[in-house]
């Protein structure tokens, strides 16, 4: 079952919010071709500013969510039951 693609997983990874309000990650999605994506975010007064720079591209991508609009209070440690509206959060 580890190589059925249409299992989706879920990592915490251990102090990614170790700077309250701050963190940066690189993406990597095998099935668009394992292009490198380094995504940089900051939370400010109730604002997620998330920018975002492919590998290979000359241009970065910035998004801006209000915090509110997509995370649930108190729901747990079961990560999918702490977000919603998730399916409209293209940039």
């Amino acid at each position: 079952m580890a190589n059925d693609k249409s299992v989706r997983v879920e990592v915490g990874i251990e102090k990614w919010n170790e700077l309250e309000n701050e963190y940066a990650f690189v993406h990597l999605n095998p099935e668009k071709g394992s292009k490198k994506v380094l995504v940089k975010c900051l939370v400010i007064d109730g604002t997620l500013s998330v920018d975002a720079l492919a590998e290979g591209a000359s241009q970065n991508v910035h998004c801006e969510f209000k915090v509110s609009d997509y995370v649930q209070e108190n729901e747990g440690s079961n990560y999918s039951s702490q977000f919603k509206n998730l399916d409209i959060t293209l940039c």
